[in-house]
């Protein structure tokens, strides 16, 4: 991929990054939270997550967890 065409993605990636746990709120709050915090808070070590977009997951790690993200 050329370089103007990885920045043009990246580029409309950070424009919509910042609505889109905004436009999330309402099916965050009905229930994905919930399921959020049930899968990722007894996870233990290191832990790469992958496709970590805005990070809305880090919250339910729990401290003992060393978690590296990549978008």
């Amino acid at each position: 991929m050329a370089v103007n065409e990885t920045e043009k993605i990246r580029s409309r990636y950070d424009r919509f990054s910042k609505i889109y746990d905004r436009f999330e709120t309402i099916f965050e709050n009905m229930a994905i939270s919930k399921w959020r915090k049930e899968l990722l808070s007894n996870l233990e070590g290191r832990i790469l997550e992958v496709g970590a977009g805005t990070g809305k997951n880090l919250q339910y790690y729990n401290e003992n967890a060393d978690v590296t993200g990549r978008v």
